[in-house]
């Protein structure tokens, strides 16, 4: 699709103009946290839960950060907008006991410690769990973002998706970096 490449390669754009320290042409340059965030709602955008994965067909979803994040000025951004019909909203300082209400589960770095707990409260629960730093991957989550040279990239970790029966957009999987099945 080519609205996904288009908002994936302005994010991988902005990334870069980041860390190159960059943003001459913006009164103020992106944040890493904005960056992040829009990556976070693009995930939302281009992934399907199963209808039981919500109370109602006009329920919304819900996108949850596991302890305290410096996301959380960015997550602002994207909290109360649309995907595919359904408000997102931002939940922040979510435990285990609170995953399972959740669809999407961003673990930050400063967070890595908890991703067992997570994973094991997950298992086989429609939640795209989804962690911040290389080799991430390896600790269970579906999508990792990690820094791949002067930009943000993702790893999809497929099998972990379809196992919490989750579909990943075939056009998202186009634009990950790697992709383990």
């Amino acid at each position: 699709m080519a609205a996904l490449r288009y908002v994936i390669a302005c994010a991988a754009a902005l990334g870069c103009a980041l860390l190159a320290g960059g943003g001459s042409a913006r009164a103020q340059p992106v944040s890493e946290s904005e960056i992040k965030a829009s990556y976070l709602f693009n995930f939302a955008r281009f992934t399907e839960w199963p209808a039981s994965a919500f109370a109602a067909p006009g329920a919304p979803l819900t996108l949850c950060v596991a302890g305290a994040d410096p996301l959380a000025g960015a997550l602002a951004g994207i909290d109360r907008k649309s995907v595919e019909r359904r408000e997102l909203q931002v939940r922040l300082n979510v435990t285990a006991a609170q995953a399972r209400g959740c669809h999407l589960l961003f673990v930050p770095e400063a967070e890595a410690a908890q991703l067992g707990a997570l994973s094991r409260a997950l298992a086989g629960a429609p939640v795209l769990l989804i962690g911040d730093g290389a080799g991430r991957i390896d600790d269970g989550v579906m999508i990792e973002l990690r820094p791949q040279g002067r930009r943000l990239a993702f790893a999809v970790n497929l099998a972990a998706a379809r196992q919490a029966n989750l579909k990943l957009s075939s056009q998202m999987l186009k634009l990950a970096l790697e992709v383990r099945e």
